[in-house]
């Protein structure tokens, strides 16, 4: 077994992640430390399952310097060394800014980012060359439509990553490999505690699969990353979220109706309404313009006409020109052409916009859906050159249609 007789310290390991990682390790012949706050009865049902020559329970709060000196003093006595540190404890408190107290702040950060710092130091000088450190970051660090009320535990994972970056440089003289696991929504109580079914299941639809990760999984990670396998694996945060992340623009979450339009999704920031409102309050003028262009052209036409015999030829080609234009009239401008592509089958997908169309609802059009992809929006228009672009509604990079035509492409 490839962590045979490896001393494993695991904080949080009463549930979760952290209890799926303490069995999965057991398994593979570790000898287990098992860190706990409140769960005494999981801990030692687990201590009793291991064998207690293979295990042992230590209540502290992973959060307090002096507990965690207790922490490593017991596991030291019990096993001698630490071999890895897997930091799985942690909260997910949900607040928006202006909600958050100075109080869940300083406790966010206590366990999130000081606990497993000071935890490293303290265990340190028990830990051999070879020696493994795992943290626990989150795939929300890497999605840029993360919800606002993730925001404070977003930002202790965020230094979770960088942590793990940096203690990688100034640990690998002594020859410790540090690194950590971002999970994307996976199916534990602290990810179902405070959230609606209706939003549980949203998260699921994000997924390809439909569905949330397990603890398991995340822990065949953790397994990876503590053995000899991922020795050339340092420094590096593991993304373990099946694409969740992946899409800007998930499908089936929650509408909340925008107030004015009552067409536009949720998950767009409510800016965006604002924004195609203003096509809305310009669509009028967009429109007479089309048709005084219009009729300008079929002026033209039957001048041409009517000049020469000679130019019966000519103006023929002009006549075909104006009824070109006057059967796109009602969609489009000369000098302003609004186009919305959107996802195939979005409810409440096509913005109703007059003086504009909406791109890839014609079969002309796939080849353009194709190359972007039908679950993405984007929004467009000709430039004052004639050449039509889309963009995403959201880092700009330039992309080519199977049509041949050069695009803009933002990622929210």
């Amino acid at each position: 077994m490839s962590l045979q007789d490896k001393v494993v310290l695991i904080t949080g390991a009463s549930n979760g992640i952290g209890k799926a990682t303490a069995e999965r390790l057991y398994k593979e012949g570790a000898r287990i430390v098992i860190n706990y706050l409140s769960d005494a009865a999981s801990a030692n049902a687990m201590v009793e399952s291991f064998g207690p020559d293979r295990a042992i329970a230590v209540q502290t709060d992973a959060g307090n310097i002096d507990d965690l000196s207790r922490l490593v003093d017991a596991a030291v006595a019990k096993f001698g060394r630490i071999d890895t540190i897997v930091a799985s404890a942690g909260i997910m408190p949900m607040r928006d800014v202006e909600d958050t107290t100075e109080e869940d702040f300083a406790k966010c950060f206590d366990l999130n980012v000081k606990g497993p710092y000071f935890l490293v130091q303290k265990a340190l000088p028990h830990m051999p060359p070879g020696s493994r450190i795992i943290f626990i970051s989150t795939g929300v660090c890497h999605f840029s439509m993360a919800p606002p009320k993730y925001l404070l535990y977003a930002a202790t994972k965020g230094a979770i990553e960088q942590m793990t970056r940096v203690m990688a440089k100034g640990l690998a003289s002594k020859g410790i490999i540090v690194n950590a696991v971002a999970p994307g929504p996976t199916g534990t109580e602290l990810f179902y505690k405070g959230k609606p079914e209706t939003l549980v299941n949203a998260i699921k639809s994000w997924s390809p699969f439909n569905r949330l990760g397990e603890a398991e999984e995340i822990a065949n990670t953790i397994k990876f990353l503590a053995s000899g396998d991922s020795s050339w694996v340092v420094g590096q945060t593991v993304l373990r979220n099946q694409t969740t992340y992946m899409s800007v623009t998930p499908p089936n979450v929650p509408r909340i109706e925008d107030k004015q339009s009552n067409t536009m999704p949720s998950q767009r920031p409510f800016f965006l309404s604002s924004f195609f409102n203003s096509f809305r309050q310009q669509a009028p003028s967009l429109t007479q313009q089309a048709s005084k262009h219009t009729s300008q052209a079929a002026a033209s036409a039957s001048a041409v006409a009517s000049t020469t015999a000679a130019a019966a030829a000519a103006a023929s080609s002009s006549a075909s020109t104006a009824r070109a234009i006057s059967t796109n009239a009602a969609t489009t401008s000369s000098s302003t052409n609004v186009a919305i592509h959107t996802p195939r089958g979005s409810p409440g997908g096509a913005i109703p916009i007059p003086g504009g169309r909406r791109r890839g609802s014609d079969s002309s059009s796939e080849g353009f859906r194709d190359a972007l992809g039908a679950d993405k929006w984007y929004i467009g228009g000709r430039t004052a050159a004639g050449e039509e672009k889309f963009f995403k509604l959201g880092v700009i990079r330039r992309v080519r249609s199977n049509d041949g035509l050069s695009l803009d492409r933002l990622s929210l």
